[in-house]
């Protein structure tokens, strides 16, 4: 059995959850095709939009691996949560849009839900082991 460090795990986790937004992502651009829907579909803008956020947190999260700045945190934990809030929107708006019965939207909601826990957990375990700024300076001292 292959034994895998830390960093290579997390950056393998954060592929898989990259490869399960290109997914949403392909399901809500068939949204606008669809000819059963309706035409007003701001939803799947707010959706698609909250994505494209989200898949780029993972790809930092996945450069994490091959190099670490002290502010592409910033940038990672801004992106996961503007993108979870665009998709959040774009649920809301799509299901005061469509009240009667199971919707699609209700299910990619909750997947969403939980590739946004799993990527705050990831983005926790990739920074967790960062030097403190006071540790810094003690090792110059």
């Amino acid at each position: 059995m292959v034994q895998l460090d830390e960093k290579k795990q997390l950056a393998i986790s954060n592929l898989a959850l990259l490869m399960i937004e290109i997914v949403l992502l392909t399901e809500y651009s068939y949204m606008n095709e669809h000819p059963h829907r309706n035409q007003n579909l701001t939803y799947v803008r707010f959706a698609i939009s909250g994505q494209v956020f989200m898949m780029l947190a993972f790809m930092g999260l996945v450069a994490t691996y091959f190099f670490q700045h002290k502010y592409i945190k910033f940038g990672i934990y801004g992106s996961l949560l503007l993108g979870f809030i665009l998709v959040f929107i774009g649920m809301i708006v799509g299901a005061k849009q469509y009240k009667g019965g199971y919707d699609t939207i209700a299910s990619t909601w909750w997947i969403e839900v939980g590739l946004t826990i799993l990527g705050f957990l990831n983005f926790i375990r990739a920074f967790s082991n960062e030097p403190q700024l006071n540790e810094e300076y003690q090792r110059q001292v």
